[in-house]
C-alpha cells in the first residue's frame, strides 16, 4: 500500500494518526533544525493488516520507522541504547522464580542485569 491510497482510507488514516500521536506522547522523537553538515535521516510508514487465527480480519496496524541503515557507525551515530523487554519475558522469570522458590534476593539481582 501506498501513503497515498492510506491517506485517502479514513481507517488507515486514523491508524496513521493515532501512531503519530503516541511517538509524540511517549517523546519517542522530536522535530528540530537540522545543525549544519548533519543528513536527514529517512523515515517512512510500514503498513499491516493483523487477523485472527481463524483468519478473520483484526485491525489495521501502522509503524513510522526511520531508514537507520542508511546511518554510518561513528559518523552518523556513537552508540545504540535500546532500553526494552517483553512483558512475556518477565512473566517467565517470575513464574519460573516463583515455581523454583527463588529467594527474593536472588531473583532482584537477575532482574538488575
Amino acid at each position: 500500500m501506498s501513503i497515498q491510497e492510506a491517506l485517502s482510507s479514513h481507517s488507515w488514516f486514523q491508524v496513521m494518526k493515532d501512531e503519530y500521536t503516541t511517538l509524540l506522547s511517549n517523546h519517542t522523537w522530536s522535530l528540530t533544525h537540522l545543525s549544519a553538515g548533519a543528513k536527514v535521516v529517512g523515515c517512512k510508514w510500514i503498513f499491516k493488516n493483523k487477523f485472527h487465527a481463524d483468519g478473520s480480519f483484526q485491525r489495521h496496524k501502522t509503524r513510522f520507522v526511520a531508514k537507520g541503515f542508511n546511518q554510518t557507525a561513528g559518523c552518523d551515530y556513537n552508540e545504540t541504547y535500546s532500553p526494552v523487554v517483553k512483558p512475556s519475558t518477565i512473566r517467565l522469570v517470575l513464574s519460573h522464580a516463583v515455581t523454583t522458590t527463588w529467594p527474593s534476593i536472588k531473583l532482584m539481582s537477575i532482574m538488575r542485569s
